[in-house]
């Protein structure tokens, strides 16, 4: 008759977990933690992933309008790209489609871009810019009759129409009554006022304005 022995439940537990742990070594733990690391990165980083673009043809799709705005006169405290954005928003919602990319360069990086054989589709430059750029524009047949004389003049060379003016800026001398001695005109840009305010003692300064090659 085979002998029966009795073995302890705990003992023989506590002997296979001492087994298992000593299978587990560091590179197993780490190889653990990457495979980990990797899941993680599937679970929240994928639903966060652009879409691809679809491979079919756009039929809405109508193309890009590029428009170089060349800085080269002050503007005020407004800033001329920003106006021309809200302006190409509102053209692209009336013609869907058609987007509008609006640049903004100095005289230099416009005759750069030239000279390495880059174009515009429109361009918005100074008066004097435009005789650099004279033989890259095409005559416009446009109505400005709501233009002034003198700002539609601006935009022509001969009885051609090259360009349509779309803002201008207006310097104004302003000065109290009592202080208009003598010719303040003739003498704006060097007559200082002193004025006390209070304890205070305020010195006006005479009338400047911007100086650049095209004013």
């Amino acid at each position: 008759m085979a002998k029966t022995k009795v073995v302890d439940c705990s003992t023989a537990s506590q002997t296979k977990s001492k087994i298992v742990l000593q299978k587990i070594t560091p590179q197993l733990v780490a190889q653990a933690l990457v495979v980990l690391a990797i899941f993680g990165v599937f679970i929240f980083a994928l639903p966060n992933l652009p879409q691809m673009p679809t491979t079919g043809a756009n039929v809405g799709y109508k193309g890009v309008v590029n428009l170089w705005l060349v800085d080269s006169f002050e503007g005020g405290s407004g800033s001329r790209q920003s106006w021309f954005t809200k302006q190409a928003s509102k053209f692209e919602q009336q013609n869907k489609g058609l987007f509008v990319c609006v640049t903004t360069l100095t005289e230099t990086q416009l005759l750069e871009k030239l000279d390495q054989g880059q174009s515009f589709d429109m361009l918005c430059f100074s008066r004097g810019v435009g005789a650099e750029v004279i033989d890259k524009l095409s005559p416009l047949d446009v109505d400005v009759g709501l233009v002034l004389d003198n700002f539609a003049e601006s935009g022509k060379v001969g009885n051609t129409t090259y360009a349509v003016p779309v803002y201008a800026g207006v310097y104004c001398l302003f000065a109290r009554s009592s202080q208009q001695k003598g010719d303040i005109l003739a003498n704006c840009l060097n007559t200082t006022f002193v004025r006390k305010v209070g304890k205070n003692t305020i010195t006006l300064a005479p009338m400047v304005c911007g100086f650049t090659p095209y004013n």
